[in-house]
């Protein structure tokens, strides 16, 4: 795989390289995403980068690559707000979901029968 460089150089990632890549990226599809970083260097030839810059490059783009933000998505989405899941019948209500929990059912009850009755 070749890497446009500015001053019209190319930086070759040997199979070294893609095999130290993919050990330190095993969730990206690593060939897939030096495909598009070269593309994107043949498309914006004014942003290149030398042949200095371009091991940065690649690991930037790597850290910031589709697959490896999925899963902080899938974590994230994982850990919503205890607001947008009330309880189901028979869970054990614990710290703050307990207390949302309670206060809801304040507002559907009267909480004290013997006013307003």
């Amino acid at each position: 795989m070749k890497i446009l460089l500015k001053g019209g150089g190319e930086h070759e990632v040997d199979s070294l390289e893609l095999r130290i890549l993919k050990e330190a990226y095993p969730r990206v599809d690593v060939e897939d995403q030096l495909r598009r970083m070269a593309e994107w260097c043949r498309a914006n030839p004014h942003r290149r980068k030398t042949e200095r810059g371009v091991k940065r490059f690649i690991n930037a783009w790597l850290q910031r690559s589709p697959e490896k933000r999925e899963q902080k998505v899938k974590y994230a989405a994982a850990h919503r707000p205890f607001e947008e899941k009330p309880l189901q019948k028979g869970d054990k209500a614990t710290g703050l979901a307990a207390l949302a929990e309670l206060k809801r059912g304040m507002k559907r009850k009267n909480p004290n029968p013997k006013i307003g009755a």
